[in-house]
């Protein structure tokens, strides 16, 4: 994820306020499962779909799929030492 697109969700943050996601949203249910990059969400959902039979990587992904239009809340964002940040959020 870009810098300038993660800054929507520290704005979010910083002002209380939901954070709006567009786009789909792709998630693993397995935590240590991330996708490459400086920036990690640990997300609650509502309505987010296992998908893992549909994945490229089969039973090993366990992906959970979020439809677009989702809001969401962030709840926590933590520094990492790699520059970016973990994020904390649920779904509304």
């Amino acid at each position: 994820m870009p810098d300038d697109a993660f800054q929507e969700y520290i704005n979010a943050y910083n002002s209380k306020t939901p954070y709006f996601k567009k786009d789909y949203t792709s998630t693993s249910k397995i935590k240590g499962q991330e996708f490459e990059g400086k920036y990690t969400f640990e997300i609650t959902s509502k309505t987010g779909r296992e998908i893992t039979q549909l994945a490229k990587f089969g039973d090993s992904e366990t992906e959970v799929l979020l439809k677009p239009r989702t809001n969401f809340n962030i709840l926590n964002m933590t520094k990492t030492k790699d520059g970016g940040y973990h994020t904390i959020m649920e779904e509304i």
